[in-house]
């Protein structure tokens, strides 16, 4: 490490600890020793006088939580044991000799400890609704309820959607819906977990179709596309012999015709099956010449030496139009994505008027609770911010675009609709994460919504830190993990911090 990355390391965990009343965005790598910086800067935050009961530290597990309210409280007792002889080691982000003052702010935060949040963000969020449950519209004894709890419900409400119990228009959807799938109940299920977790977002690409004439359209192309089957059975001869996919296709010819012919409304994925074996089925090139019009122009002179005719399940009159496949399958999409955003609202309200919360509507409800309130003057966030007003969020990359929102409302006494135009308190936030560990994508973790609030931190907002300084691993497992990170994301390269071995001269955090 050269002597100007040694400087800047330094100048960053002394800025942790000295400068408390300052936003920071820390980048710190793995090994960084980020936790006892984390831990560090609450004491010095009560050392210079917030209140702990007003200081909430976020942390990702509750096994990370349990840690650190055990090395918080140890630190506690060792800055507040007058006996202790506590010297500067010049080692870099230590914390000042204790004084008589600061002996007595750590002793009656020691006593208060309880009072200071340190757990899981589903935890923080959990108790904030707890605390304002009409405001968030919630039920004061909602609870969180299990995966496959959910689905139950998902699966209960489909069945009373299908019966009518919410109107006969959404149940003429429902029936449009079933006929599409076999196992109705579960897609539907499947469907909506994926969409009510996603509530914050708009899915793109859901356009309203005319049912009654895509139906139209697309049962004169499959009937066009029947008597073509039905040629094709007479005519075997035509069969394409080698290739093995399409001898096994033309064995199941009968079956084919059969599918094709049944009422495809509600044999839907019969007809798929149909059309996706028709499509392996080769021609001799010669029919093209000798039966044009009983191909219906389905089949074209396929290979390298056009010595095949390959059926391309598309509608002779129009060259450019879609597949007959692809046309149902958009078909499909199109209705089944209209009625199960449809149900979305329905499955809201249902658990929400029963209190069963899932962890990301714990998120959602609170987002939408002082998203609202900035719309009308935050009264109701500064109410909160009595209570928890200073935020150290650790394992930042690991956290989902919902989760900044709702800490920037909480962090600003004058909060603006939009969460991105919110001006902190200064101190107010401080927040750790490394994108090189951002894993969490199925838990909806967005390195892009890491990278978004990064930027966010110029001046006079706050400042970007970083810790580079590895207390963990060897000279060559950090080059080994810099050109991993060079080679895979090499346009971040030079905004990211880079792992860096410490110096056997400073002790290990």
């Amino acid at each position: 490490m050269s002597d100007k990355e040694l400087k800047q390391d330094k100048l960053s965990r002394n800025k942790i600890v000295s400068e408390t009343n300052k936003n920071f965005f820390v980048e710190a790598g793995a090994g960084s020793g980020k936790t006892t910086m984390l831990v560090r800067r609450m004491v010095a935050m009560i050392e210079a006088g917030i209140p702990i009961e007003q200081i909430c530290a976020i942390t990702f597990t509750k096994a990370a939580a349990s840690e650190f309210y055990s090395r918080f409280q140890k630190l506690l007792m060792d800055r507040s044991n007058q006996s202790n002889v506590l010297e500067k080691t010049g080692q870099a982000g230590e914390l000042p000799v204790p004084t008589e003052d600061s002996v007595k702010k750590c002793k009656e935060a020691l006593e208060k400890i309880d009072l200071c949040f340190m757990g899981t963000i589903d935890s923080f969020c959990s108790m904030v609704l707890s605390e304002h449950p009409s405001e968030a519209k919630v039920p004061s004894d909602s609870k969180i309820i299990s995966d496959e709890e959910v689905k139950n419900i998902y699966r209960q409400q489909f069945v009373k959607i299908c019966t009518g119990n919410y109107g006969e228009e959404l149940k003429s959807k429902a029936q449009d819906f079933s006929s599409f799938y076999k196992n109705a109940e579960e897609v539907f299920a499947a469907g909506e977990a994926i969409l009510m977790s996603n509530r914050n977002v708009e899915f793109q690409g859901i356009e309203t179709v005319n049912k009654t004439d895509t139906k139209d359209r697309i049962d004169q192309e499959i009937a066009k596309l029947l008597s073509t089957v039905a040629f094709l059975k007479e005519h075997q001869e035509l069969k394409y012999q080698g290739n093995s996919a399409s001898r096994e296709a033309w064995e199941k010819i009968d079956d084919i015709y059969r599918n094709l012919d049944s009422k495809w409304s509600s044999n839907f994925e019969s007809v798929l099956y149909a059309l996706k074996a028709l499509s392996d089925i080769r021609l001799l090139p010669e029919a093209a010449e000798k039966s044009p019009y009983e191909l219906g122009g389905f089949f074209i002179k396929c290979g390298t030496k056009k010595v095949w005719l390959e059926c391309k399940v598309k509608a002779a009159s129009d060259e450019n139009s879609e597949y007959i496949l692809e046309k149902l399958q958009k078909y499909r999409y199109q209705i089944s994505m209209s009625f199960l955003t449809e149900c979305v609202h329905v499955l809201e309200e249902n658990m929400r008027s029963k209190g069963n919360l899932t962890f990301f509507d714990y998120l959602f409800n609170l987002r939408e609770m002082l998203k609202a309130d900035a719309e009308t003057g935050g009264r109701l966030i500064r109410n909160i911010r009595e209570s928890h007003r200073y935020f150290l969020i650790d394992e930042f990359q690991d956290t989902n675009p919902l989760q900044a929102e709702i800490f920037f409302y909480l962090s600003s006494d004058s909060p603006a609709s939009q969460w991105n135009k919110c001006q902190p308190e200064p101190g107010s936030l401080f927040i750790v994460g490394d994108p090189k560990q951002s894993i969490y994508r199925f838990r909806s973790a967005d390195v892009a919504s890491y990278l978004k609030v990064k930027k966010l931190f110029f001046k006079p907002f706050g400042e970007t830190l970083s810790l580079t300084q590895n207390f963990r691993s060897t000279n060559m497992l950090c080059e080994y993990f810099n050109a991993c990170f060079t080679k895979l994301m090499p346009e971040e390269t030079e905004n990211q911090s880079r792992f860096e071995c410490i110096s056997s001269k400073y002790d290990t955090p």
